[in-house]
């Protein structure tokens, strides 16, 4: 399996990212949803792999949720969230042998009379560039 990290501080666009990931997947017919829950998404592409994206990755208890619906599932390629630091950034144990990449997300920041629409929309913007990069991992 590979293993596709995003990771961040905070409020930066992580669960955005990875929810306008599997929302891309759908919308260019790269692939179909198989199962989907509040904040974890199974999908086969059509090639065959098979992808799992969870987007919440802050606590320690979300991540054990995380390896859970991954363990059940057994994907290909897993796209997760996490901080840079605490409980959530330790998948040591679990998936040892497995190919892990890490992804640091940026958040937009700006200095000076700035609009909250355009910071919004520059957000929006480096989110999209974000998905793309993942999205071109795997295909």
């Amino acid at each position: 399996m590979k293993i596709i990290c995003l990771y961040g501080k905070a409020n930066i666009g992580k669960t955005t990212t990875l929810t306008m990931l599997a929302n891309e997947i759908i919308k260019q017919n790269l692939g179909s949803m198989e199962e989907h829950e509040s904040d974890k998404f199974k999908m086969v592409l059509n090639d065959g792999r098979s992808v799992c994206i969870t987007t919440s990755g802050d606590t320690g208890e979300v991540a054990s949720d995380n390896i859970e619906f991954v363990g059940k599932h057994n994907p290909d390629i897993w796209f997760t969230a996490m901080r840079t630091s605490g409980e959530s950034t330790n998948l040591g144990p679990y998936f040892q042998a497995e190919e892990v990449c890490y992804y640091k997300k940026n958040s937009i920041t700006l200095l000076g009379n700035v609009t909250y629409s355009l910071i919004n929309m520059l957000q929006y913007e480096n989110n999209l560039c974000d998905m793309k990069a993942l999205l071109y991992q795997t295909i």
